[in-house]
């Protein structure tokens, strides 16, 4: 076999190999999906079976509810303790700050969504109507 027969047979066996595994590399990196405050009644298109980690701002929040969304972790929140060292508006006890996060798989085509509320946003403090809510709708492709 001579070189540059060679050289092709290797520069064909490297693109279908780059080939192969670029699906699979894309498919894994679009199965997660992370949704933050920003989201807030905003409607995402997904994936199915895509993980969705919804983390919110403030340890304050209270009964979710889901429709079409297979919860994976429960509420898990990351409470800042307050003090001198804490970031500003942190400082002082009773403030909600941190944030909680919920882990959920999209398994079923079709409308699904994320809905949580809170009454405080701060030590004696009640949450205007439009930051007591939280809502993003999904449409699972």
């Amino acid at each position: 076999m001579s070189n540059s027969m060679r050289a092709r047979s290797l520069a064909t066996v490297a693109v279908v190999a780059l080939w192969l595994l670029l699906p699979t590399a894309h498919a894994s990196a679009a199965s997660k999906l992370a949704v933050s405050d920003s989201d807030n009644n905003h409607s995402i298109a997904l994936k199915l079976n895509t993980q969705v980690s919804i983390s919110l701002n403030s340890v304050f929040w209270l009964d979710a509810t889901t429709t079409n969304l297979k919860l994976i972790k429960d509420k898990a929140q990351k409470t800042i303790a307050p003090g001198p060292t804490a970031p500003p508006g942190c400082q002082h006890p009773g403030t909600g700050c941190g944030s909680s996060t919920w882990v959920f798989k999209a398994t079923k085509r079709g409308k699904a969504s994320f809905t949580v509320s809170r009454l405080s946003c701060g030590e004696a403090l009640r949450c205007s109507p439009e930051n007591s809510s939280f809502l993003v709708r999904f449409t699972v492709k």
